[in-house]
């Protein structure tokens, strides 16, 4: 989780927030104000697109935090910052949908399908297996690349074309699940087993 680069910006900006900035007043959405977005994106060596990008993410990853009218450290950043065990992880996990910028259904159909059966899949049987169809092989491929991109799933373009979740797409699945209310056995990995 420490090696995706969205989440490794969004811990930057939030060091850069540290105890906390005012929000633009006269945006309808939270948002840096002007002379600190120009700041942040200076301090960061990067453009104000990609602070804002930062910021959304931080927010989602509960880095930062929101008041109706200053931006402050989130209860993540307490336990990045302190070293709890999985903070870095759950944080990576809570902020999967703003990294991905996939809001739709078909990352998530994709997800779950690998989680659930456990076994690599192709890009075609995914697409067939959640039901998109052969046009939506194509968004599939889409969501599996963004997906790889930021560690939640790893194969596809070497060997045996299959996909798989990483340890990190299985905690997201997880944390999702768990949210829900869905009991989820979490089964240790079968070659750690003795005898096997």
């Amino acid at each position: 989780a420490l090696q995706c680069t969205p989440l490794s910006e969004a811990a930057r900006l939030t060091v850069w927030v540290d105890h906390g900035r005012d929000l633009a007043p006269d945006h309808t959405h939270d948002a840096l104000c002007a002379e600190d977005l120009a700041e942040a994106a200076r301090a960061m060596e990067t453009g104000p697109e990609q602070v804002h990008t930062a910021f959304r993410i931080a927010r989602e990853a509960g880095l930062l935090r929101t008041t109706y009218t200053r931006i402050l450290p989130g209860p993540a950043t307490r336990d990045w910052s302190g070293r709890v065990p999985g903070a870095v992880a759950d944080a990576w996990a809570d902020a999967l949908p703003a990294m991905t910028g996939l809001r739709g259904v078909v990352s998530y159909l994709v997800l779950t399908e690998l989680f659930v059966t456990g076994e690599g899949r192709t890009p075609a049987d995914l697409a067939e297996a959640c039901a998109v169809g052969p046009s939506g092989a194509a968004e599939v491929r889409r969501a599996a690349a963004v997906l790889q991109d930021v560690g939640a799933l790893t194969g596809g373009s070497s060997g045996d074309g299959r996909l798989r979740t990483t340890p990190l797409g299985d905690h997201f699945m997880v944390r999702q699940l768990t949210r829900a209310d869905v009991p989820v056995t979490v089964l240790p990995d079968l070659a750690s087993l003795p005898g096997l």
